[in-house]
């Protein structure tokens, strides 16, 4: 199982996927939020681009905190990071966004 070894991935978990013991749905831990609330924030990013907006990783943490906030979803507050569930939904939705990445100028 070289594949195994080379992406770091135990070899019980290759053999249960092939053998279809385990789920073979997307990969990471469960989302804070449902589909259709992800959807309604994917919805927003675009209304963004489209009005030549674009938005940073830190904007959209930033609208996503607020958005889960209003929802009132568990273990949430004004000061989480939301770093593991933002690389998840970037991950989830690659191909319905673009974000662009900020940079320091020097003086």
């Amino acid at each position: 199982m070289e594949v195994g070894k080379k992406y770091h991935i135990p070899v019980s978990t290759l053999y249960a996927r092939l053998s279809n013991r385990r789920g073979g749905g997307k990969p990471g831990a469960k989302t804070i939020l449902s589909f259709e609330e992800e959807k309604l924030l994917i919805h927003v990013v675009q209304k963004y681009q489209e009005w030549q907006q674009p938005l940073t990783r830190l904007d959209l943490i930033s609208i996503s905190r607020d958005f889960m906030l209003e929802l009132n979803k568990s273990n949430i507050h004004k000061n989480s990071s939301l770093r593991d569930w933002f690389d998840g939904f970037r991950q989830r939705w690659k191909n319905e966004i673009k974000l662009v990445e900020a940079y320091k100028l020097e003086k």
